[in-house]
């Protein structure tokens, strides 16, 4: 039978659990999880050549790849493994909270133990920067579960009497730890540390009694006595060298093989110290001004914990490795900061929220004590404290899942280019920024793919350099343009040169990236339709009239917000001689809404239905198949509607300065908030646009904000000197979710570049389409066109 703290740590872990489980699976792969997915089906050695060039170690790499070939490769279940490695971290931080207490010694200590170890096993359990990374399919929780099973065998030989079982143990862990991540260094250096610290204090303390010294060392290390002892220690000298000499030959051969780069950004340490707080806090890695006193309400109660605790006379868990969790907490984190400092030699990163994160649950251990401490000097305190940081930790999660929405970034537009290519046709990636995620969803065993350079833009004489050997190989070009292209191809280069040469063109849209087709010989444009493979992802071989079947369909998603872009790739045979008219609706209980017409044509064939999410579509409804107005319904699959949670409330609107600024398509600045009083080059400034619109908006528009200057920056190669092009609400509050005369706020946070001179600067605002690259009018009280920008306000850089 499991005893009442047993049965809490088991309660814990499945609230961890289905922390972790919850909307897993709906956000699409991202760069770095594209990345990884692609290294999955790659050959081990190959793995091992790749990760070694970009900085990483191999084993997680490896995990994924053997962890594929039983689950395969969905979003939910690859990530599923992060999701185990970040459970089994937070049962060993309950096991090292246990372990900061005698465990042999009465049942009170044991129970003490216990608690200490479910609070923090709680506080990990329901951080929003651990649920975030043990989401992620990603390295980093790997190598931190290994430090924290590193960090509890450590403690064992510290304090105890290790057998041959630990040291072998210890020497696994923290070898698997620096195969996984190379930040694993820095736990076992500042072990050692801690251990050699146990070595001199307990032969001062052996010194002082043998001479008969009643004074105690007042962190409450005397009491180690001789817990460690010579042979202990060059017994731990000798495992340290033995996870060396293991670990040598791969970081040898990384040597060989790594790409060295640095960051030339400094990071201010002041900013640095309240990114790190409030990451520990609250998880949340940006707009921490936001977050700045939820952040200090938990270190508050961390720091009236510790203060009754540095003052209390139970000093078991200092020295039971309470300094080491410390230790680890407040160093690697100063040590990583002084690493991103801008270098030329080896590999100097950017301070980002990942290097920080294997080393966060030191701060649940330290938190976890510091509330026990509050409850042993006054329980009902110490219940508000720990009720107060859980309530401040729920509300960070529920903006965190908030932000994990469902979405189509490459899933519909490779499943019709997996069901047209043909054997000989190219695949062009314009441009190949993107390329993992790419890679990863159109799923070809070889790369058949070439790709256009993310680099500097590209002029009309670079279009024959780029193309013409990849299109005489070819009997047809697919064009796979995403939003990065128009960045280097502002005038679409590349489309005009494949479209002056092609004998057929093609163009479909999903989203904001586009899928063209350009056939290069006659025989190659009389077979456009043809299907190459009739393979959908779901099958469902439902009959729809006498002669048409809907042999199954592909749909990337089946969760929309309000704006959002819907793509459906339906199969079909008709085996009449004729063409057949169907329809497309949704159906929700007593409605049917109308969302496209199709003409289905003999034989085997594939369509696509587009439609945006509107308001006025039902939240939960069936899609159908109808023919004439309507017909037998065939109910194939299920969609929802959610509206964006930045929309979910009217927001109380107060806008600093009004200007108003009418643009076409019904799109109006009401106002702005702004303060670029003290600008210096290099500060990060921050300005909220205010947006009405007069009419529903069917395409989704991007905002540019410019910050011109009158000196020439050569970098460049404009009179640019700061910039922020984004969807309003950075993507959440996409144009097509607008209700027409609602106030929309959309922040902008960039930076003025740092090498930009003293003087006057203007602000300079205006709208584009995404995929043509062309801007929006501005418009006169009577609807003339005044210009396709607008100077918004000025200031100086000091």
């Amino acid at each position: 039978m499991f005893s009442r703290p047993r049965l809490l740590t088991l309660l814990i872990i499945l609230i961890a659990f289905a922390a972790r489980l919850n909307t897993l699976g709906d956000p699409a792969f991202w760069y770095d999880e594209g990345l990884v997915g692609w290294s999955a089906r790659l050959p081990f050695l190959e793995t091992a050549r790749w990760t070694a060039a970009d900085v990483h170690p191999p084993l997680y790499f490896w995990a994924v790849t053997m962890w594929h070939w039983f689950v395969g490769e969905s979003e939910l279940a690859l990530r599923f493994l992060s999701v185990s490695f970040g459970l089994l971290s937070v049962v060993a931080v309950y096991k090292i909270g246990e372990r900061l207490y005698p465990l042999r010694s009465a049942p009170g200590r044991l129970r003490r133990g216990a608690t200490l170890g479910n609070l923090a096993a709680l506080f990990i359990g329901l951080s929003r920067f651990h649920i975030w990374w043990s989401q992620e399919l990603r390295m980093y929780i790997l190598g931190s579960m290994f430090m924290l099973f590193s960090v509890w065998l450590t403690l064992r030989i510290a304090h105890g009497t290790p057998k041959r079982g630990d040291w072998f143990a210890y020497m696994l862990v923290s070898l698997a730890g620096l195969l996984s991540i190379y930040l694993v260094a820095f736990a076992l250096a500042f072990e050692s540390l801690y251990i050699t610290a146990l070595l001199v204090l307990s032969k001062i303390n052996l010194t002082q009694r043998r001479t008969g010294a009643q004074e105690q060392n007042p962190i409450g290390l005397a009491t180690l006595n001789e817990t460690m002892t010579w042979r202990k220690y060059v017994h731990w000298v000798g495992a340290q060298a033995i996870v060396a000499l293991l670990f040598a030959p791969w970081f040898l051969y990384f040597l060989t093989q790594y790409r060295t780069w640095s960051d030339s950004t400094p990071f201010d340490f002041k900013l640095f110290v309240q990114f790190y707080a409030t990451l520990l806090a609250i998880g949340a890695p940006s707009n921490i001004d936001a977050w700045l006193v939820p952040m200090l309400v938990v270190w508050a109660v961390l720091i009236v914990g510790a203060l009754l605790g540095l003052r209390g006379r139970q000093r078991e868990a200092s020295a039971r490795g309470g300094w080491l969790i410390v230790m680890l907490l407040v160093l690697p984190p100063l040590t990583v900061y002084l690493g991103t400092s801008p270098r030329s030699f080896f590999y100097t990163p950017r301070v980002e929220a990942r290097y920080l994160f294997p080393f966060i649950w030191s701060f649940y251990l330290v938190l976890g004590w510091c509330v026990w401490r509050i409850m042993r000097a006054q329980r009902i305190v110490g219940a508000l404290a720990a009720a107060a940081v859980l309530a401040l930790m729920g509300a960070s999660d529920q903006q965190y899942y908030a932000s994990r929405a469902p979405s189509d970034v490459y899933q519909s537009l490779t499943a019709m280019l997996r069901a047209y290519r043909q054997p000989n046709d190219g695949v062009l990636l314009h441009d190949d920024r993107t390329w993992p995620i790419f890679e990863f969803y159109f799923g070809t065993p070889n790369k058949i793919w070439k790709g256009v350079p993310n680099g500097s833009k590209i002029k009309e004489s670079d279009a024959d350099f780029i193309l013409s050997d990849f299109w005489n190989q070819h009997d047809g070009v697919w064009m796979v343009w995403n939003e990065d292209a128009l960045r280097i191809d502002e005038q679409h280069v590349l489309e005009h040169w494949l479209a002056e040469r092609a004998a057929v063109e093609i163009d479909n849209s999903f989203g904001n990236k586009r899928l063209m087709f350009y056939a290069r010989t006659a025989q190659r444009a009389l077979s456009v339709k043809s299907l190459a493979l009739v393979k959908p992802t779901y099958v469902t071989n439902q009959f729809v009239t006498g002669d048409v079947t809907l042999l199954g369909f592909d749909q990337a998603i089946r969760s929309y917000h309000i704006g959002d872009d819907a793509a459906l790739g339906m199969y079909w045979q008709n085996r009449g001689s004729k063409d057949v008219e169907l329809s497309i609706g949704l159906n929700a209980g007593s409605t049917i809404q109308f969302v496209d017409r199709l003409l289905i044509a003999p034989g085997t064939s594939r369509t696509l239905t587009h439609f945006v999410a509107r308001a006025d579509m039902p939240a939960h409804a069936q899609l159908i198949v109808f023919t004439g107005e309507r017909g037998p319904l065939n109910a194939f699959s299920e969609i929802a509607i959610a509206q964006p949670d930045a929309l979910s409330d009217q927001p109380d609107v107060n806008i600093q300065t009004a200007r108003e600024v009418r643009f076409d398509m019904g799109i109006r600045l009401v106002g702005y908030d702004a303060d670029f009083t003290n600008v210096h080059a290099g500060d990060t400034v921050q300005l909220t646009l205010y947006w009405q619109s007069d009419q529903p908006i069917e395409q989704r528009y991007k905002a540019f904000v410019h910050v011109l200057g009158a000196q020439y920056n050569p970098k460049s190669k404009n009179f640019l000197w700061g910039q922020q092009d984004q969807e309003p609400g950075n993507g959440a509050l996409p144009t097509t979710a607008w209700s027409v005369s609602r106030i929309v706020s959309d922040p902008y946070l960039f930076r003025i570049t740092p090498d930009a001179a003293a003087g006057h600067y203007v602000v300079e605002l205006g709208w584009y389409h995404p995929m043509s690259g062309e801007r929006l009018s501005v418009l006169s009280s009577d609807g003339a066109a005044l210009g396709d920008h607008v100077n918004l306000f000025e200031f100086d850089v000091q």
